[in-house]
């Protein structure tokens, strides 16, 4: 009896796995949430996939499946959201009800259907309802799938109604019923920065129109009460001469019927809004898509906590049973300047198109980068601000590392090269002294650290000073540094051990050894070898590069994987610099081939050429994180990209032109990443300084750390195409289309 009851109980157990583990069955709340969204879509026909149909066969007919919408299925695979949107319209298809796992033949790197499927970009859908096995997504209103021409005539509408004057007109589409209740957020940038008196103005209607005559009315009204800065009698109209105007309207939110440990898959940071809510409390938790930058982080746990703990609730309330969550997507757009261009905006950041970026515009982006490197140049101390907090327009005074110290000032010397502006040769002189006042010597090899901020002896920090000095006196020469530049280039060659390897630190006799390998470090040593080398003719110098080469090449070969970075990561980048430099003197085939496969392993394994990489557009020419090929691109994709663009420089050296347009794609593309991240006019309209905050970059799209090694790294891609490309070059990336 036991035995056949615990057979009976061990049906019972499997046959409720296989029910729960079944992607959606007749009846459940997905198949109900189908209905009801199609019937507030006017009705028409459901489309799914061949595999998911029995799934909704309580709708019968009106579900349509790739077998006979081959238009529709070809566009979702496709990459282009207008194409998916005119498939719909011929088929009468009103929402896309699709499971969480695809097919094969569905599952097309970067498509629509994967942007859905996986929070990416999309710009004219709506997610309506998320579940562990599937999705329900529709056409976002017509009124939040505009052009861009159209947004400058809401924004038109939106100024002068704010200035009391006649409003002109809008697109039809804001005059139509909305799905959902309308909300539209109106915020103010001032030259002081973001005008925390108005705040963010929030108004609600029945339709596009009526939520942004809302929000103009509330605008007026709170000015009246609390003025524009301060108590005035300046009349709005008059502000707003000086203010830019954003504007973001909310689109339809969905259902994400998930635990809550599955949510961070579903949400896509600085894309979703969300709304929480949480029982036995009246109001939502209501948040933006651009809070977690406002609350500087990206992750979305503590992106949670520290939410939450604004409202005054524990920090882990999402998690608790009852608790539900919405997301939304938003139409945002600014004003480039106070009544000037309007700008549509991605993540907070206007999408950077690859046709706009002409050779005066890379210029543009790398002396917007320069010019805030100056400014967080202290004269008296002779040091940079080591790092930048835009959101709080603040830095951080205990901290600081030579080696990025150095990278800094070679930006400057980079910029005197294009620019010819005196400022930046006095800002990277004053560095070098800085750094030379440190010098400690030993017989004839000189060394440097700082004692307090930077105590070690650093293979890097030799490296990295003496590119700068090399490029410095290739424009103005300093004959008393001769001494120290020989000193350090010993210390160079001191710490490289018979074999090739170098050491990373050097430790005086009698001390413990210290045998942490730094990987970034020999890249770093080499290309100040080969720069001293074209100075003063030493063969030595040549000698420990060869020797480098020889040791470093096999090493790299014997540890490459596609699977993960580890210390490759930080290790090609400046080799393959140094290895562009070292050709140009040695003219060795074998040099070339090894700076080929550094750069062919980053770029086949690492890096986002385009759609085919990436669901989230403004991800194209980053380079994803060591852990996952799905991990967002960050900073460190400049580091990258200049090593790119020395390669792009080899294939012209070493006159193998079949590779250059591969190299010289994706080194343009890397500027474009820079650019998307760079502070700018635009896109800064939530920071209380934008005008502190102008060329600085951040260390990725939600976080606002601005460190002089993300300024270098970036700003160096800029400056070598600014300095290999030629005019056949910048003809070659103009033809490039944006995604």
């Amino acid at each position: 009896m036991l035995r056949r009851s615990g057979i009976y109980s061990l049906i019972v157990i499997l046959a409720a796995l296989w029910i729960s583990g079944c992607p959606a069955s007749p009846g459940t709340k997905f198949e109900t949430t189908v209905k009801k969204w199609a019937d507030a879509y006017g009705g028409g026909n459901v489309f799914t996939l061949d595999s998911f149909r029995e799934n909704l066969k309580s709708l019968a007919k009106s579900v349509k499946t790739e077998k006979d919408q081959a238009e529709l299925t070809k566009a979702l695979k496709g990459h282009d959201e207008t194409a998916v949107l005119k498939a719909m319209a011929a088929a009468n298809i009103k929402i896309l009800a699709l499971p969480r796992r695809i097919p094969n033949p569905m599952d097309v790197s970067g498509s629509v259907i994967q942007s859905l499927l996986n929070a990416g970009t999309y710009e004219h859908f709506s997610v309506l309802y998320i579940d562990e096995a599937a999705i329900l997504a529709g056409p976002s209103a017509e009124a939040y799938r505009i052009s861009d021409k159209e947004l400058a005539s809401v924004m038109a509408y939106t100024r002068a109604g704010l200035s009391g004057k006649p409003a002109g007109s809008l697109p039809s589409s804001f005059s139509s019923a909305l799905l959902q209740p309308g909300v539209v957020d109106l915020r103010f940038t001032d030259p002081n920065g973001y005008n925390r008196n108005l705040g963010r103005v929030r108004g609600r209607g029945k339709t596009a129109k009526a939520a942004l005559d809302d929000a103009i009315k509330k605008a007026i009204g709170r000015y009246e009460r609390k003025g524009g800065g301060g108590m005035t009698a300046e009349p709005f109209g008059t502000f707003l001469e000086s203010a830019a105007v954003t504007v973001n309207f909310y689109k339809e939110s969905g259902l994400i019927d998930l635990s809550a440990g599955k949510a961070p898959n579903e949400i896509s940071l600085g894309l979703d809004g969300l709304i929480v809510r949480i029982p036995n409390r009246d109001k939502p938790v209501f948040a933006t898509p651009d809070r977690p930058r406002l609350l500087r982080t990206d992750n979305f746990n503590k992106y949670m906590e520290a939410l939450l703990k604004r409202e005054g609730l524990e920090k882990d309330a999402w998690k608790k049973p009852g608790v539900t969550l919405e997301k939304f997507r938003e139409l945002a757009f600014s004003e480039r300047k106070p009544g000037g261009e309007v700008v549509r905006l991605w993540r907070g950041t206007e999408w950077v198109r690859v046709e706009d970026l002409t050779k005066d515009a890379v210029l543009q982006g790398f002396k917007e980068g320069a010019d805030w490197l100056v400014s967080s140049f202290h004269e008296d101390t002779r040091m940079f601000d080591y790092e930048y907090y835009a959101v709080r327009d603040s830095v951080k005074k205990n901290r600081y590392n030579i080696i990025r110290h150095g990278l800094a000032t070679l930006t400057m010397i980079q910029a005197y090269e294009l620019m010819k502006d005196e400022r930046y040769l006095k800002t990277a002189k004053l560095a070098i002294e800085w750094v030379l006042d440190l010098v400690e010597w030993e017989g004839n090899m000189a060394m440097f650290r700082h004692k307090r901020f930077d105590p070690k002896y650093k293979l890097g920090g030799a490296g990295t000073m003496l590119q700068a000095m090399c490029e410095y006196v290739r424009f103005q020469p300093v004959p008393e540094w001769e001494k120290p530049m020989k000193g350090l280039a010993e210390f160079i060659m001191n710490l490289q051990k018979e074999n090739g390897h170098y050491r990373s630190f050097y430790t005086k006799p009698g001390q413990k050894p210290d045998d942490k390998e730094v990987t970034i470090y020999p890249g770093e040593a080499n290309l100040a070898l080969v720069r001293m080398y074209h100075l003063f003719k030493d063969q030595r110098y040549l000698d420990t590069v060869e020797k480098a080469f020889q040791y470093y090449s096999k090493w790299f070969n014997d540890t490459k994987s596609p699977k993960r970075k580890g210390n490759l990561g930080a290790f090609v980048p400046w080799d393959m610099s140094a290895m562009m430099e070292y050709y140009e003197i040695v003219k060795k085939p074998e040099v070339a081939a090894y700076a080929y496969e550094m750069a062919d392993w980053i770029l086949d394994n690492w890096y986002v050429f385009g759609p085919k990489q990436t669901y989230w557009k403004d991800y194209v020419g980053g380079f994803h994180g060591s852990k996952r090929k799905t991990d967002r691109p960050i900073w460190n994709s400049g580091v990258y990209g200049e090593g790119i663009a020395s390669i792009f420089q080899l294939t012209k050296l070493a006159q193998h032109a079949e590779k250059t347009p591969k190299y010289r794609k994706a080194a343009f593309l890397t500027i474009r990443f820079v650019r998307q991240s760079q502070y700018r006019e635009g896109s800064s309209y939530f920071l209380p300084a934008p005008g502190n905050a102008l060329g600085c970059i951040p260390a990725n799209f939600e976080m606002d750390d601005c460190r002089l090694d993300y300024a270098y790294h970036c700003l160096t891609v800029n400056y070598r195409a600014l300095r290999f490309f030629d005019e056949a070059d910048w003809k070659a990336v103009s033809e490039l289309k944006t995604w």
